[in-house]
């Protein structure tokens, strides 16, 4: 049996996994490449230490998958019909600038390694927060069209920690892109669960991916059930609002599904993002109180994210007085000088 705090960020949820049944091969293959913060090297490590112990022939061929990747993302001879464009981002947030365009993988992988280290050094914050991102075009035809073959996630070292792949067919002539995940990167195959109960106040970790927030986890079914760990569609987490402040009462409502990532994050970025979420035990600011206040009335009453959720409802009487408002003021501009 692998060792899941290794290859589960979270500890929590890797004691949670822990205390099930014993996994098959399959699961802990999955397990090791699904792993957000482990670079292809590592997981071909521990591919290698699990194929020993199993000798499944699906490990050694997953294990030819990421040797084909590691080849690819560490290439220095330029290769043609190819092109690398890096873009950096810190905790989701991209830094500005003109993406630049290099001829091999590795180069490409080296400039965002030292332009991490220039931008930690220039502000003053970690360069582990940092992770870039470089995308491989393919030239596939004579008109000098490049494609969107596959992107690798890098570490703030330049180092791989995982591909994705974008999915391109032809339909009347027409290129027609849609994304699909990267088979090397199975995260879906595992149902994430937060293993906290209802009324939990909980953090999104600082991490390199996504902004780091508080909240409170509702469960719509409890850790006690056995169906607890089947779904991956029974969490909520309510957070802050910044943006839709009125019509939510500034409380965010996020369903903690696993098909695409609730917080803002890079281009096209898909992963294990649970993994990122704690339960949170420091102390809570004046501006947090309400996270408490809430906490204690989910634990003693959850049905009360019914209330919340039906209070964010359209409400006809009022969308109408802001109608008359909206156009008092158009008719009162025609009236109003402005002085030149």
């Amino acid at each position: 049996m692998i060792d899941l705090k290794r290859w589960i960020y979270s500890d929590d949820m890797a004691d949670w996994f822990s205390q099930k049944e014993t996994f098959t091969v399959e699961m802990q293959m999955n397990f090791i490449c699904s792993a957000p913060h482990r670079t292809i090297s590592e997981k071909r490590d521990g591919l290698r230490k699990l194929y020993e112990e199993s000798g499944e022939k699906m490990i050694s061929e997953r294990i030819k998958d990421l040797d084909s990747l590691y080849h690819r993302c560490s290439q220095y001879v330029l290769e043609k019909n190819h092109l690398f464009q890096t873009d950096i981002f810190y905790q989701g947030h991209q830094e500005p600038g003109i993406p630049m365009i290099f001829q091999t993988a590795k180069q490409a992988a080296d400039e965002i390694k030292l332009r991490i280290e220039e931008l930690s050094a220039e502000y003053g914050l970690e360069q582990e927060q940092y992770h870039g991102i470089i995308k491989v075009y393919h030239k596939n035809d004579s008109a000098d069209r490049f494609l969107h073959e596959e992107s690798f996630v890098t570490r703030h070292d330049g180092e791989i920690l995982f591909a994705q792949n974008p999915y391109y067919r032809q339909s009347s002539g027409n290129c027609l892109r849609t994304e699909m995940i990267d088979n090397r990167f199975p995260y879906w195959e595992i149902t994430w669960k937060i293993p906290y109960p209802s009324g939990s106040i909980v953090t999104v970790r600082e991490n390199p991916f996504f902004p780091s927030i508080k909240g409170v986890l509702v469960n719509t079914v409890e850790l006690d059930r056995m169906d607890f760990a089947v779904s991956r569609y029974n969490q909520w987490m309510l957070c802050a609002e910044h943006t839709y402040m009125e019509q939510t009462h500034g409380i965010d409502v996020i369903n903690l599904s696993d098909d695409y990532v609730p917080f803002p994050c890079s281009e096209e970025l898909e992963l294990p993002y649970k993994q990122y979420i704690s339960a949170y035990k420091g102390k809570l600011n004046e501006a947090e109180t309400w996270l408490v206040e809430l906490s204690e009335l989910i634990q003693s009453d959850k049905s009360c994210i019914k209330t919340i959720l039906r209070d964010r409802e359209p409400d006809s009487l009022r969308r109408m007085e802001y109608d008359k408002k909206r156009l008092a003021y158009v008719v009162g501009l025609g009236s109003r000088k402005i002085e030149k």
